[in-house]
């Protein structure tokens, strides 16, 4: 403290006064400042550099009235301040002058402490001071310590405080935590302090809920349930990153962003502090502290101590919580305990310590007892104690229990190990199975019959068809046999009837053999990769005799989308197909039968809805596809063509009697038909479209129908097929080389026609259709006239007026036609006798019906000498005239090996047509040795036969040291029909099943298709 006396005048004044300029200067950078006073006057004057920096002038600081200078001082000080100059000022002070007060700065309004200390140093003769000096000193610093400090204790002491409230659990939760709010409150002189808790809305935002607040002159809360929710994003978007880096939220409002003033104003705060609080390093939520008058900030002392309370009180709500939760948890516990319906019992060393009632009742136990006589099997009771002692819990242990009534019962124990009293236990629960045991054993002994009978039925089933297809394999052979000699009329008529009759009661016996099988669940399906063409050709071939007779046209036509080379089961397919088009020849006495294939699209949950009449000229118009189900299987395949599965929609259409809707309803159930009277037209057992229906839905897909009465039917279905891995049908466009090639193709079917143009259009050749003979001839010699020449003619075989063969040798005698084109004859009917009309007239090969792309591309080639660039295989959807059928198996030696004469001379006879070498052997063991003496082009072997059956036979056969006994063909010929005799048959060592009576036509095509291959 530095004060001065008034100097006297003398010389030196000027020099005196500037050096109290330079010390005055001296202080004030110090932040101490000068100041005099003329007490007669009461005027004050201050040095300036003092004030200066408070952004006060020389002018408002130098000879200043005692009222102006008051006028600095904060309010609340003026009247102490005062009081003191007024005792200095009337010598009551005894010349000193020491007060403290608060002056506002100029810049910002913002109070500045400052300490006023001096003494008179020129009194009157009364002892009155006259003038006055002394110092002035800025000690805001030391103040905003002192009450720093001051802060600091009533924080501590108020948190210590809080942490005595929260440990007292007996306290209403919700006031005891609104106290300790208040608490922090009142010590930090806010508005307002709550607790908020972080979480995650149903919609992913991070929202906080607040939990409990207090606010100043508010009573506690009946409930600590608030219902205010927030979106951190939308309503203070900076606060969670703040937050989540640990750091506080002390911020004046009105600097805050826009959103959070939007969500603050309102609420009157002027400024605010929010502090993290954190678990595990994570956000667990925050304390708040708001004040609604000042605008504050805070220190890191402060806001250090305020963190630890906000974590205090988390912690005593999270406490809390899971307090309640255990107790909720307890509780419902002991409610499952006591109301289980099933025995609950918890031991310690076997000895019970708690039990429920049902468990009570059950073993007439009280606690206490040894659970370990309670088990029949002690072994049982140990080997899961062992257990338990490698891992906490046993689920379901089946053991058996003395109960109360001395009954031995059956019981489903859990085991589940637990701390009880401090000592280790077990949890046990029972359920009582005694009944289902007994269920267990009554259904194992009705399986056991069921499955006996069903092995009974099945042996049966396979007994009767062996005894049965035996002689029916000798009526139809003789039958057969007959009918290709000289016959009369009537006899000829009688023998086909017979021949009919055993027929229809081959297929009655075939679809009660699959009906059994499916019914047991013993159908397999193969999954082998085949050629569609191939089985639809099959199918033909098989049908067409029937279809023909009847004077009906039998067409195929096949997408140029459909892949032809898939995997799947064949077998299984050619029968759903030759069952559905048999029945539509059934049911069909004019007009055509249409098997139409396609790949499956789906519009509005149909399968792609052709119309009928678009593909049988207007003969009815019934549309075909249904309702596809909702398989999961089938997603991603439906318009996928990288998919290696493709979804196939095969329909059957005819033109015949149709059904009511009544009728329709009833198709597909067990032996019923659509026609049931007595008087009915058509026979059968009603068994084939079961067994339609359960083949289509073993193999993943479905079936329907849709008919009109009267107008005819369509049956379809939908299979999947894996597409073989090989080049596609659909790539072989771009690998031909036909391009330009100038075709003429002549078929009265007009989708056949259109069929066929899309497949030459799609090998970059131009087409031309017609719908006759007579066009076709018209055509060829139009062409030779203007000298533009047709490459190559396809002509149907069948067509009305003038049929293929014909229309064939007017070409080739036409003077007209000079340029005699190639032709390549197309037709769904027997090929063997369309080859036999046409051998003389030089055609280049013969096409199957339903003409595929690749067949068609591989006869080109062939017609044309041109080649693919990859290698065009031999296809059996071609035929060339210059191979006669009955070259392929003439002259081969065959040996029959059959014990029934009968059978044998049926199968000589049908063998003796076919123009083959024969020798029969009675046996087995005279099949072996006659193997061994001569060499075989095939060996047709009968299964059941005395001295050595067939089986054994073909497995010594393979064994022999004898390179043509190892590759001969072996097929077995028996009247085993069963699934299970075909692998047998396969397993021996044969290389096909051929399931008696012997069709003629089946035996021939085994035949060729045998002969000449190797193993």
């Amino acid at each position: 403290m530095t004060w001065f006396l008034n100097p006297p005048n003398n010389s030196s004044d000027k020099a005196s006064s500037n050096n109290r300029f330079s010390v005055s200067k001296i202080l004030s950078l110090s932040g101490i400042g000068v100041w005099n006073c003329d007490v007669e006057t009461r005027t004050f004057s201050f040095v300036h550099g003092f004030f200066e920096r408070y952004g006060y002038s020389r002018d408002d600081v130098n000879n200043i009235t005692l009222d102006n200078w008051l006028q600095y001082i904060f309010p609340d000080d003026v009247e102490s301040v005062g009081k003191r100059l007024q005792e200095f000022f009337n010598g009551a002070s005894g010349g000193n002058i020491d007060y403290i007060c608060r002056i506002k700065s100029k810049i910002n309004n913002s109070p500045i402490w400052i300490h006023v200390h001096g003494l008179a140093f020129a009194v009157d003769v009364d002892g009155a001071p006259i003038r006055a000096g002394g110092s002035i000193q800025d000690i805001t610093k030391i103040k905003e310590t002192e009450k720093s400090l001051e802060i600091r204790d009533k924080l501590t002491s108020a948190t210590n405080e809080v942490a005595k409230i929260l440990l007292d659990e007996n306290e209403d939760f919700a006031k005891q935590v609104w106290r300790t709010l208040e608490i922090l409150g009142n010590a930090t002189g806010v508005d307002r302090v709550y607790v908020w808790k972080n979480h995650t809305g149903k919609d992913g935002r991070l929202y906080t809920t607040q939990l409990h607040e207090w606010s100043a002159n508010s009573a506690p809360p009946r409930n600590g349930n608030y219902t205010v929710d927030i979106p951190f994003d939308e309503a203070i978007p900076t606060w969670h990153d703040i937050l989540s880096a640990g750091k506080c939220v002390n911020n004046l409002v009105r600097l805050m962003p826009q959103s959070e003033q939007n969500q603050l104003k309102p609420q009157g705060i002027v400024s605010i502090l929010v502090a993290p609080i954190m678990f595990n390093d994570e956000l667990w939520g925050f304390i708040g502290f708001n004040d609604c008058v000042h605008e504050r900030t805070w220190n890191e002392v402060e806001i250090a101590i305020l963190r630890s309370a906000g974590m205090l009180v988390a912690a005593a709500i999270m406490r809390r919580k899971t307090r309640e939760s255990l107790e909720t948890e307890q509780a419902l516990m002991k409610r499952i305990f006591e109301t289980s319906p099933t025995g609950v019992v918890i031991t310690t060393n076997g000895i019970l310590k708690l039990q429920n009632k049902p468990l009570a009742t059950m073993h007439g136990t009280k606690i206490g007892d040894s659970s370990r006589n309670l088990y029949v099997n002690q072994t049982d009771r140990i080997a899961i104690e062992k257990e338990l002692q490698m891992k906490p819990t046993v689920i379901n242990r089946p053991v058996q229990l003395h109960c109360a009534d001395g009954v031995i019962r059956d019981f489903l124990m859990t085991y589940q190990s637990i701390q009880y009293d401090g000592e280790q236990s077990w949890l046990c629960w029972e359920v009582d199975i005694s009944e289902l045991k007994k269920s267990e054993r009554a259904m194992k002994i009705a399986r056991d019959l069921a499955e006996e009978g069903t092995r009974a039925k099945g042996e049966f089933l396979a007994r009767m068809s062996h005894e049965i297809r035996t002689p029916m394999n000798a009526i139809l052979g003789m039958t057969y046999l007959c009918l290709q000699t000289e016959l009369t009329s009537k006899q000829r008529d009688y023998l086909i009837k017979t021949q009919t009759a055993t027929t229809n009661l081959l297929e009655i016996i075939d679809d009660i053999l699959d009906f059994s099988k499916i019914e047991a669940g013993k159908i397999e399906l193969e999954n082998i990769q085949f050629h569609l063409s191939e089985v639809l050709r099959d199918i033909v071939d098989v049908v067409d005799i029937r279809a023909k007779d009847k004077g009906l046209k039998l067409q195929t036509n096949v997408s140029e989308r459909v892949y032809d080379h898939l995997i799947g089961d064949p077998t299984r397919l050619r029968q759903i197909l030759t069952n559905l088009v048999n029945n539509a020849v059934k049911f069909t006495e004019k007009g055509s039968v249409t098997i139409n294939v396609d790949i499956v699209f789906k519009t509005n949950n149909k399968c792609n809805d052709n119309e009928l009449s678009s593909r049988q000229s207007g003969v009815m118009d019934i549309k075909s596809g249904g309702e596809l189900e909702d398989n999961p299987e089938w997603n991603g395949i439906l318009h996928n063509d990288s998919s290696d599965v493709t979804l196939l929609t095969f329909e059957v259409f005819d033109t015949g009697i149709g059904m009511t809707d009544e009728q329709v309803s009833n198709l597909f159930k067990s032996f019923t038909q659509a026609d049931g009277s007595t008087t009915r037209k058509y026979g059968g057992t009603g068994l084939g479209l079961v067994i339609v229906k359960n083949l289509v839905e073993l193999m993943g897909g479905t079936i329907g129908v849709k008919s009109q009465l009267g107008r005819g039917s369509v049956f379809w279905f939908v299979l999947p097929f894996t597409k073989a891995a090989v080049e596609t049908d659909n790539k072989i466009t771009a690998e031909t080389n036909f391009a330009g090639r100038r075709i003429l193709v002549a078929d009265d079917d007009p989708v056949a026609r259109e069929h066929l143009r899309t497949l030459i259009v799609s090998l970059s050749m131009r087409v031309d259709l017609v719908d006759s003979g007579e066009t076709a001839i018209a055509a060829l010699f139009n062409a030779a006239k203007n000298n533009n020449l047709y490459d190559l003619t396809l002509i149907d075989w069948k067509m009305p007026r003038l049929d293929g063969i014909e229309t064939i040798r007017r070409i080739r005698v036409s003077p007209e036609i000079v340029d005699q084109p190639q032709i390549l004859m197309i037709s769904a009917y027997d090929r063997g006798e369309c080859l036999r009309q046409s051998r003389e007239l030089g055609i280049a090969g013969f096409l199957v019906k339903p003409v595929t792309l690749r067949a068609l591309s591989e006869a080109f080639s062939r017609v044309f000498n041109v080649g693919t660039k990859t290698q065009v295989k031999e296809s059996s959807e071609i035929v060339q005239t210059k191979d006669s059928e009955e070259s392929i198996i003439k002259g081969k030696k065959i040996l029959l090996v059959e014990d029934n004469k009968i059978n044998q001379l049926v199968a000589k006879e049908i063998l003796k047509l076919l123009g083959v070498d024969l020798e029969i052997a009675n046996n087995g063991l005279e099949a072996v040795e006659a193997v061994q003496k001569k060499d075989f082009d095939l060996i047709l072997m009968d299964v059941q036969m005395p001295v050595m059956d067939g089986l054994t036979a073909a497995k010594e056969i393979r064994k022999l040291n004898k390179p043509k006994a190892a590759k001969a063909p072996i097929l077995a010929m028996t009247a085993n029909a069963m699934d299970i005799d075909y692998k047998k048959s396969i397993e021996s060592g044969m290389d096909d099943h051929l399931t008696k009576p012997i069709d003629p036509t089946k035996l021939k095509q085994a035949l060729e298709k045998w002969i000449g291959k190797g193993k």
